[in-house]
């Protein structure tokens, strides 16, 4: 996540900067945490399309959830994508970070701190190949997104698929086609 939103910022300069603040472990009830709690967890669900409409009829007011359809297009192989141009392993600890903050004049630098008050220190994030052109602008590149991360569905084991053949004896007939449909090894 770090990569990318270096990435959004120095390479594609759609934002000027990013500070992330990460919440005490524990106390991160946000409003996407008072969201999930609308969803009906006892509703009957047999296969994935039947989880549409259980988000959409969680919430009348204000407005409904607007429920987007994912298909495989979404998914892109960002790791691969981004770990040409940013080394490989994180140059600092992730876990106790409290703050992180990408700001476009520092553009090979990702700053950081383990508290929330505390001074920030700074890493290089870019590989050594990304040479800075110019004052504070990475070299120019057009516009790609990352090839797609699945080019099919991603088969399950045949133990899996056999366990699926065994509990689908309890579904309704249409979920019992879908579930032979599901590829495996």
């Amino acid at each position: 996540m770090m990569r990318f939103l270096h990435y959004v910022v120095h390479t594609e300069k759609r934002l000027d900067s990013v500070k992330d603040s990460f919440p005490i472990r524990g106390h991160s009830y946000l409003e996407c945490d008072k969201d999930f709690g609308l969803i009906n967890q006892k509703s009957r669900i047999e296969v994935p399309e039947e989880w549409y409409e259980v988000f959409k009829m969680a919430r009348i007011k204000p407005v409904p959830f607007d429920v987007e359809k994912v298909t495989q297009s979404y998914f892109r192989s960002w790791t691969a994508f981004l770990l040409k141009r940013y080394r490989r392993i994180c140059p600092f600890p992730s876990r106790p970070l409290k703050e992180l903050k990408i700001a476009k004049e520092h553009p090979r630098l990702i700053l950081h701190r383990d508290s929330y008050n505390g001074s920030w220190e700074s890493s290089v994030v870019i590989d050594a190949k990304f040479k800075v052109v110019g004052k504070n602008k990475l070299k120019e590149e057009e516009f790609e997104l990352p090839d797609y991360l699945y080019k099919d569905l991603l088969p399950i084991s045949t133990s899996k698929w056999k366990d699926l053949q065994n509990l689908k004896k309890f579904l309704h007939s249409s979920a019992q086609d879908y579930f032979n449909s599901v590829p495996h090894e």
